[in-house]
């Protein structure tokens, strides 16, 4: 059955925080799902151009309101929030939106620390207003399906997770494009585990092993779950693209491949593969944000469920970082004792890792690129990791 008109729940107007293009997926699929009397605001300062180029672009001019201004004008008991802008900006926003008592929708990664994680979590409980995590994968019909399947096995002793996100790749009718400031693992681990708790009802807290693709633009994750062995390989700018879940047991192994959605299910005992379907009103996104609206202004109880698996994503984080950090550090390091410039290849890898390393989504022009390689050998002396990135950030700005 098609989700309900948003006019049955109460919300009277939705803000879209974002510009880009999960922002536009948002705005797509609250048209869809409500009436006109409920007005849609999205608020971005420096897409607010592009996006109305988009607006003009599809006849939406009359639909949707855009706003570079903050929008606390539009902010009242009937006001709702999606954010989905930078990820560096998402516990600001929602602190903010907390703050004036607005329930919000929030894409991963939730936070991009454990400390801001705390803080998020310590003002739903005070405020106790509805704060969820934008899982979308925990509304697919395939998961479903696929969950039934697996109930079936006994003794399930492997779980492996194949997510490869492919160079240029043309999605949503657009080329893909990723946050340069994010870490792979910070940015795939979101969904991972809604996907590995929504199938297995738990989640990883802790890994044995960690192991960096090059130019770090991939990680292996390897660990355990109590009796579970698990593997997790995530890449950036892969030759293809990879959605995949294996599990192996004691009764028979299991495939799920969702690189194209629904995907198929191939159950490796049997030898059979069924092709998954799903009808348009169950598509995930359409009831995710259904349900978002829908319970907004539900009572929000002390122990808010939605935030578990964000809290340990989050979590896992804070485990992997500074291991994953000081491998970027020693990179770093390693590479500006090596002739880089004038090879366009190592150049590339050189920008991609720095500009993660200071945690900047922009690009270096050559002049700036050779600038900072030259000068970057200067600090290798500083043998305090924190000082020398504040040292390279200073170098980056100055």
């Amino acid at each position: 059955m098609f989700p309900p008109k948003l006019m049955e729940t109460g919300v009277k107007r939705v803000v879209v925080f974002g510009s880009g293009r999960w922002a536009r997926e948002y705005i797509k699929t609250l048209i869809q799902l409500t009436d006109r009397d409920v007005e849609i605001v999205c608020y971005s300062v420096f897409g607010y151009e592009s996006l109305g180029k988009w607006r003009q672009e599809n006849n939406l001019c009359k639909r949707f309101i855009i706003t570079k201004d903050k929008p606390l004008s539009f902010l009242n008991k009937k006001t709702v929030a999606i954010i989905c802008n930078s990820a560096s900006l998402h516990c600001e926003t929602t602190m903010w939106l907390l703050k004036h008592n607005i329930p919000v929708l929030v894409e991963k990664p939730f936070c991009m620390t454990g400390s801001q994680m705390a803080k998020v979590h310590r003002l739903s409980k005070t405020k106790k207003i509805n704060v969820v995590c934008a899982e979308v994968f925990r509304f697919t019909s395939y998961l479903a399906k696929f969950k039934v399947v697996l109930n079936s096995l006994s003794n399930i002793s492997n779980v492996e997770v194949c997510w490869l996100d492919k160079k240029n790749d043309f999605r949503h009718g657009e080329v893909s494009r990723y946050d340069n400031s994010v870490p792979v693992y910070k940015d795939c681990l979101p969904h991972i585990f809604s996907i590995f708790d929504e199938l297995l009802q738990q989640k990883p807290n802790s890994y044995n092993n960690l192991k960096v693709m090059p130019a770090f633009r991939g990680v292996l994750i390897s660990g355990n779950v109590n009796s579970i062995k698990y593997s997790f390989k995530i890449q950036r700018e892969a030759s293809f693209r990879c959605r995949q879940v294996k599990v192996k047991s004691d009764t028979g192994d299991l495939l799920l491949d969702f690189t194209n959605e629904p995907g198929f299910l191939v159950n490796k005992k049997t030898n059979v593969k069924e092709a998954l379907q799903w009808n348009d009103d169950e598509r995930p996104m359409m009831k995710m944000v259904s349900m978002f609206l829908r319970d907004a202004f539900s009572i929000v109880h002390e122990n808010n469920m939605e935030l578990n698996n964000p809290l340990a994503y989050v979590s896992y984080f804070e485990k992997i970082s500074s291991e994953y950090e000081l491998k970027m550090f020693e990179w770093l390091k390693d590479c500006c004792n090596r002739k880089i410039l004038g090879n366009k290849r190592k150049e590339k890898e050189f920008e991609y890792v720095l500009l993660e390393a200071l945690q900047r989504d922009t690009k270096l022009d050559l002049d700036r690129l050779n600038r900072l390689v030259f000068e970057f050998r200067s600090l290798l002396i500083e043998p305090n990791k924190d000082r020398y990135l504040q040292r390279v950030n200073r170098l980056f700005y100055g």
